[in-house]
């Protein structure tokens, strides 16, 4: 006995709210005939051209259907046949490369660059529209102020090897090293 009441206390406040109405602030909307009624006399109504479809871009390079200007960085990167170290390589091979001396990803915007940590530094890397490595820049990760000459060092050969330093912008400083590939001979 004492169950059924139980239920009936439940579903009683449930048919109440139904019932009351919903005021959310909007007036509810007009009702719509679903037929409209036309009068005979008149004439029929004048046939409505069908709208254009436009058909999809087909796909370019890249997979990519149009261009956006906010996922380009007007990056160039060299050709993968320069010889130019990891300049020029897709980008997700030199993530590989990071990867095997212990980089780990930090973090990614789409079509711009790619960050990841090995060991105290931050690498950023640039790349171009076919997603290759264009640019690099390596920070020291706070508390750390400074990248030291051994790092220095390894950073140079590990994207560079045996490429010409001056095919690139160089920004080498205390507290940072940024080398960007540059076309001007």
């Amino acid at each position: 006995m004492q169950t059924i009441f139980f239920i009936l206390s439940l579903a009683l406040p449930m048919a109440v709210l139904a019932q009351a109405p919903a005021y959310n602030g909007f007036p509810p909307p007009a009702a719509v005939p679903a037929d409209p009624v036309q009068p005979e006399a008149s004439p029929a109504p004048a046939a409505v051209p069908a709208e254009k479809k436009e058909e999809p871009a087909p796909p370019v390079a890249g997979g990519m259907n149009k261009y956006d200007p906010y996922l380009d960085n007007h990056m160039r990167a060299p050709a993968p046949e320069a010889g130019l170290g990891l300049f020029g390589m897709k980008i997700k091979d030199v993530e590989q490369v990071l990867r095997q001396y212990g980089a780990k990803n930090y973090s990614y915007a789409f079509g711009k660059y790619s960050r990841m940590t090995i060991s105290a530094y931050l690498v950023t890397m640039y790349f171009d529209r076919e997603r290759r490595l264009g640019g690099v820049a390596i920070e020291p990760k706070p508390p750390y102020q400074a990248i030291a000459p051994d790092a220095r060092k390894f950073f140079f050969d590990l994207f560079l090897k045996d490429g010409d330093l001056s095919k690139f912008r160089a920004v080498i400083a205390n507290d940072r090293l940024e080398l960007k590939y540059s076309e001007r001979q």
